[in-house]
């Protein structure tokens, strides 16, 4: 273990998960969307250099918005190390 990992880098590597995600669900229509809120919550430790996995998926779907959760988990052990919450809203 060098050291705990800098927790603005959770940020990145949970927005990349998102747009992945969104990748995946959405069509090809481009649509526009901002994310509006957003939550961590931390429940163990993360250490430089480390392996993780981000588990996503959406919690509840308007008409023009939609919240999304996600898991981080530190591998090899799979051990739940944050929780996030978002909230993102389409523009027209």
């Amino acid at each position: 273990m060098v050291g705990q990992m800098n927790n603005a880098i959770h940020f990145s590597h949970l927005e990349e998960s998102r747009v992945q995600f969104l990748a995946n669900i959405l069509d090809e229509s481009d649509i526009p969307l901002i994310l509006v809120s957003r939550r961590l919550d931390y429940l163990a430790q993360v250490f430089f250099p480390a392996e993780i996995i981000i588990e996503s998926g959406a919690s509840r779907v308007g008409w023009s918005n939609f919240d999304m959760v996600q898991g981080l988990y530190r591998e090899p052990t799979h051990v739940l190390a944050l929780t996030a919450a978002a909230a993102l809203v389409a523009l027209d």
